[in-house]
């Protein structure tokens, strides 16, 4: 069974994935990350976590708690600005 970790968990983009996974019955826990305890997404996945912004410099090891926490097998990247991911990313990499 797989596990799915989708970020920026209150964005249209976010919704529209986990009310997706729900429509096919997605057999696995739909956990969401977000730094807004409010988001959506939060509300509508299996396991919401709150986080820090992407650009706090302990972000990434948050994130990396909960994948390893929830046993997670599939991450989707939802992000608002691409080239605030990729200065973040370019130092970060994570084998699933």
């Amino acid at each position: 069974m797989d596990n799915i970790l989708i970020s920026c968990a209150g964005g249209p983009a976010a919704i529209d994935a986990i009310k997706s996974l729900k429509q096919i019955n997605f057999k696995g826990n739909i956990v969401t990350i977000d730094c807004d305890p409010l988001a959506v997404g939060g509300y509508l996945s299996d396991v919401n976590y709150i986080v820090p912004l992407s650009t706090s410099k302990n972000y990434w090891d948050e994130v990396l708690d909960i994948i390893i926490k929830e046993k997670i097998t599939i991450i989707f990247v939802i992000v608002q600005r691409i080239d605030k991911l990729w200065k973040t990313l370019k130092y970060v990499m994570v084998v699933v």
